[in-house]
């Protein structure tokens, strides 16, 4: 059965992370909607396993020259309508992927103009949510047809950044400010440069080169076969309503 969206998980072997990204999509509240996660995990010497229904992982691959290449990859394989970044590090809360088949309709693209955002070192530690933040693509639902109509991410770039700029001249994206209630996505940075948000090196092969060798160093980081567990840490819809009655939301970052 082809699913109406999929949500698609960037890692290599960021198992830890992963586990909350797909506790997020276990959440989501879909009604009579078809979704699917696609974990799409480059990191040969660390196997990922899930059993949680709906979700896939695609791996065995030699790693990728950069973040834009991955996602044409994906791209390639992609059967349903619309798709959606799923990064490893961040929480989507459980309305996110009804919310955004609702409102991208017949868009190339739906970007809302605000999240929670969180901040940085966002495994297994207590933390709070800072208020409102602008995020870019990482909460953005895109249509399928539209990234490869324009021909995917830009290798060599900035992967959200490149393929942003081709969508958006076409004049067919929605951008809306959400009130606090109604934002569906948490922005956390897990404290180390995933293949394409780390700051500091423009080259984009570099960066995913140094991403790659930092994650084997990692304490974390396991070789051979892991299973991944879903699990939240915190109760992140608990602390959006927090957030809320403590007026975060009244304000932007």
């Amino acid at each position: 059965m082809i699913s109406d969206i999929t949500a698609i998980c960037m890692t290599h072997g960021r198992w830890w992370l992963v586990a909350e990204a797909v506790e997020s999509f276990r959440r989501q509240q879909l009604g009579d909607l078809r979704a699917e996660m696609w974990i799409v995990n480059d990191c040969p010497m660390c196997e990922l396993v899930c059993d949680v229904p709906g979700v896939r992982i695609l791996q065995g691959m030699m790693p990728f020259s950069d973040l834009s290449e991955k996602y044409n990859w994906a791209f390639a394989r992609l059967e349903s309508r619309y798709w959606c970044v799923w990064d490893d590090d961040d929480i989507s809360l459980p309305g996110r992927l009804a919310q955004g088949v609702a409102m991208i309709g017949d868009h190339d693209a739906f970007r809302p103009r605000l999240c929670w955002n969180w901040g940085r070192m966002c495994w297994a530690g207590a933390g709070t949510i800072r208020g409102l933040g602008q995020p870019l693509t990482c909460s953005a639902t895109f249509s399928t047809a539209a990234c490869r109509e324009v021909g995917g991410c830009t290798i060599g770039q900035w992967s959200d950044k490149s393929l942003w700029e081709k969508i958006w001249p076409r004049r067919n994206c929605l951008q809306i400010e959400q009130a606090p209630h109604e934002i569906q996505f948490v922005y956390r940075w897990a404290g180390i440069g995933y293949h394409d948000s780390g700051a500091g090196d423009p080259n984009a092969f570099n960066r995913a080169k140094n991403f790659r060798e930092a994650m084997h160093r990692d304490k974390l980081f396991r070789y051979g076969r892991v299973e991944i567990e879903p699990v939240w840490h915190q109760d992140y819809c608990q602390l959006v309503r927090v957030a809320i009655q403590q007026g975060k939301g009244a304000v932007r970052l």
